[in-house]
């Protein structure tokens, strides 16, 4: 993807995430006073500050708007990256031909369906063809995949202005034409993607849902990408012994493939959320609990990997 087109769905993508998000988060605070939703805040960012160290956060309606805005792009950046650099000869994305099924769990808020999209778009735009994307997706947070499925109608609604995007003409297309459900496609490349669902409150539960569906010799899965925080990698799902050939790595913050445009409109929200819900000083909240929210709101700005240190370990597993 060029710098332009870059700066084009950066520029699309920080509209839709700006907008669903306070949206949301004007949803959920409505009838609370201030101390409560001060409170609410800190409660959800520090559930979403599990992250850092490999832990689960709760993951509710409140995570998910603030998981979106702080989160989201990276989760974005990180698949799209990885999908591009999947082989070819395995790879129905970039050879653009064929079809493509995939099963996308612990979908989140759908950073798989949005890398994939993009993925798929630039080789649209580099050979003039693209293959058919059938994606299914599933998540035990309903409001984290609610959410997700909010975002990309957004940003699915913000493109289709081709005035204002001309760069995402082959998006667009994409995105119009890529279809959501289980129903199995014979002749469909079948994938399994598995990205940052490694957590030890629920190692074994994903292992025995996942080993069902990859057996499944109706299915026949070719490819299973897995991602996961390096601090927790030891609870990331492994398919079973001698079923795939694998290929793995660890993807930091200057590999990522995308790294133009910028995120304003929600490092403005987050702003205003630090200044308007939780205030300069500590009136809702202790001392130590406004000094951590109001540096997780403000510290840093939103963009396609807010962390400087950003890192994932990622596994390709490949059917023998």
């Amino acid at each position: 993807m060029d710098a332009e087109t870059q700066r084009a769905v950066a520029e699309a993508l920080d509209v839709s995430i700006a907008d669903v998000a306070r949206k949301d988060l004007d949803r959920l605070k409505e009838g609370k006073d201030s101390k409560l939703v001060a409170r609410l805040i800190h409660r959800s960012l520090d559930s979403l500050s599990k992250l850092q160290q490999g832990n689960m956060p709760s993951y509710d309606a409140w995570d998910a708007p603030f998981y979106a805005v702080w989160y989201q792009p990276a989760q974005i950046n990180l698949a799209y990256t990885l999908i591009r650099q999947i082989p070819r000869n395995v790879n129905p994305v970039l050879v653009g031909d064929g079809a493509l099924q995939v099963h996308d769990f612990g979908c989140g808020e759908l950073a798989t369906q949005f890398g994939l999209a993009f993925a798929a778009a630039d080789t649209l735009r580099e050979q003039g063809s693209v293959c058919d994307i059938v994606i299914s997706s599933r998540d035990s947070s309903n409001s984290m995949q609610t959410f997700g499925q909010l975002l990309w109608q957004r940003f699915v609604n913000e493109i289709a202005d081709s005035t204002k995007y001309p760069e995402l003409d082959a998006l667009n297309q994409v995105c119009a034409t890529m279809a959501f459900d289980d129903g199995l496609r014979h002749y469909a490349t079948q994938w399994l993607t598995v990205l940052h669902v490694a957590y030890a409150e629920n190692a074994e539960e994903v292992k025995r849902t996942l080993e069902s569906r990859i057996t499944n010799k109706i299915r026949k899965t070719s490819l299973i990408l897995v991602t996961a925080h390096p601090g927790s990698v030891v609870s990331a799902y492994r398919p079973v012994q001698g079923y795939l050939d694998y290929d793995r790595g660890v993807m930091r913050g200057q590999n990522l493939l995308l790294r133009e445009g910028d995120f304003g409109k929600t490092t403005v929200l987050r702003s205003d959320l630090a200044n308007e819900e939780i205030g300069s000083g500590p009136v809702f909240l202790g001392p130590e609990e406004h000094r951590f929210t109001y540096n997780y709101l403000t510290r840093y700005p939103t963009g396609w990997y807010t962390q400087p240190d950003f890192r994932a370990r990622w596994t390709v597993y490949t059917r023998r």
